[in-house]
């Protein structure tokens, strides 16, 4: 199954085709935010998309968006890593709590570097709710760059 998946991915309309049958974000803070996380990937050189997620809610939204860019998520919660697992588009990683923003774009750029989804010099973007540790509160979205 994933060869045929790849295989269709790879087909020249796929992209096209994804793109026309895209459902309009709702009216919430965290569908803007998803919905920029998948305008900028299609509009800047971003490698990955880094969404440190509680619940998970968030990196099933920016999945639902079929984003030109590989999702890793970023979870302090065991369970909701390997179920995350089993998502689009989506590679999920177990972290420990973070309680700084710089903390967790630190911790993105790492990650990303580590798992092979980036190299230094490269363009992330990284989405995360403030305050940290309360679950559905998705509202930032950060760009930065891999050290």
């Amino acid at each position: 199954m994933s060869e045929i998946i790849a295989e269709v991915e790879r087909d020249p309309h796929y992209r096209k085709a994804t793109d026309a049958a895209h459902p309009e974000p709702e009216a919430t803070v965290s569908d803007v935010i998803c919905d920029a996380l998948r305008r900028s990937a299609a509009i800047l050189p971003i490698t990955a998309l880094v969404t440190y997620t509680a619940a998970g809610r968030t990196a099933l939204r920016a999945a639902r968006e079929r984003p030109a860019a590989p999702i890793l998520s970023l979870t302090p919660d065991l369970f909701t890593a390997r179920r995350l697992a089993l998502v689009w588009g989506t590679h999920a990683v177990h972290v420990r709590e973070f309680g700084r923003l710089s903390e967790i774009v630190d911790n993105a750029c790492a990650i990303v570097t580590r798992e092979g989804f980036a190299k230094p010099g490269d363009t992330i973007a990284v989405t995360g709710g403030m305050p940290f540790g309360i679950s559905g509160g998705t509202n930032l979205l950060r760009i930065a760059q891999v050290p």
